[in-house]
């Protein structure tokens, strides 16, 4: 993975004919730092449209928010469901723990600030 850990296995294993080679990861690192999962928010995120069920996160989160009320919901998105699905937070009396956030970009910074990822199609 890295000059240092080839120059490692090179010191350790003396004995070994072949070549030992650093290899970087193809993968680059992440541009933000990972969730630290000390804040009680539950994010999702996609269009807004009825093939994503969002309706059905709003109301399984409805169920869940009286046990959990320190817990929040962003969902974030753009879509023709945005007006059903503010109607449906209005109805279910969550207006003040579920949020519609409307589009982000890079959403990596707001999943972060997570510490559930929902997915609901």
């Amino acid at each position: 993975v890295s000059e240092a850990d080839a120059a490692q296995y090179r010191a350790a294993l003396p004995g070994v004919r072949a070549e030992i080679l650093c290899v970087p990861n193809a993968v680059p690192a992440p541009a933000v730092a990972p969730a630290t999962l000390a804040s009680p928010v539950i994010v999702a995120a996609g269009r807004l449209v009825a093939v994503k069920r969002y309706d059905r996160l709003l109301r399984a989160f409805a169920a869940a928010s009286p046990s959990f009320p320190e817990w929040s919901l962003r969902l974030y998105g753009r879509g023709p469901d945005r007006a059903r699905l503010r109607a449906v937070i209005d109805d279910l009396g969550i207006y003040e723990q579920a949020r519609l956030m409307g589009p982000a970009s890079p959403l990596e910074t707001e999943w972060v600030k997570g510490s559930i990822a929902a997915v609901s199609s």
